[in-house]
């Protein structure tokens, strides 16, 4: 039987890139490959919390598992289904020393927010999703789009998007900063 508690099978693919901005933040070179790519908020917050690669995979194994838990009580789905968004090959990926579980956690702040009518919880969500993968740039049209769909006023509308764009706008410019 294959022991999990070999932490060093976690430290592949992009798990050095994260690690390098996790231990000695941004560093760029022009005659080398660099870790600017990456955004920053997973790899400062490992820092910040102290733990090895195994205690990160740890804490987004439980960040994952909590996200999964508010977008079913969001969403009301049933516990079959539930069962099978855990079924999914591609999950490995949110146990691993990546953003992929963060990004989803504060996914899931925005629909919950977005849902239960909650801004606050939603421009949290946009900001730090925003912060952790750069596909949340794509928060933008979504935004728009959702706004048309669900339209009720053209000043509602209007409030919505420069609000939830500016906090998704924000976190990236944080980025950009850092």
């Amino acid at each position: 039987v294959h022991q999990i508690h070999n932490w060093n099978e976690l430290q592949q693919w992009d798990f050095a890139w994260y690690n390098s901005i996790r231990e000695n933040g941004y560093l760029y070179s022009a005659e080398t490959y660099s870790n600017s790519g990456f955004f920053p908020f997973f790899s400062y917050t490992w820092r910040f919390l102290g733990v090895g690669p195994g205690g990160i995979s740890l804490i987004n194994a439980l960040l994952f598992l909590s996200s999964l838990i508010i977008i079913v009580k969001a969403l009301n789905i049933n516990n079959r289904i539930a069962l099978l968004f855990l079924s999914i090959p591609s999950i490995f990926f949110m146990y691993v020393p990546y953003t992929e579980a963060f990004f989803f956690f504060f996914s899931s702040l925005i629909i919950y927010g977005l849902v239960k009518k909650n801004y606050y919880l939603a421009c949290i969500g946009f900001l730090f999703a925003s912060m952790t993968r750069p596909t949340a740039i794509f928060f933008i049209p979504a935004i728009i789009i959702m706004e048309m769909l669900c339209f009720k006023s053209w000043k509602a509308t209007f409030k919505n998007v420069i609000l939830y764009s500016f906090f998704t706008l924000l976190g990236l410019l944080i980025v950009i900063i850092i």
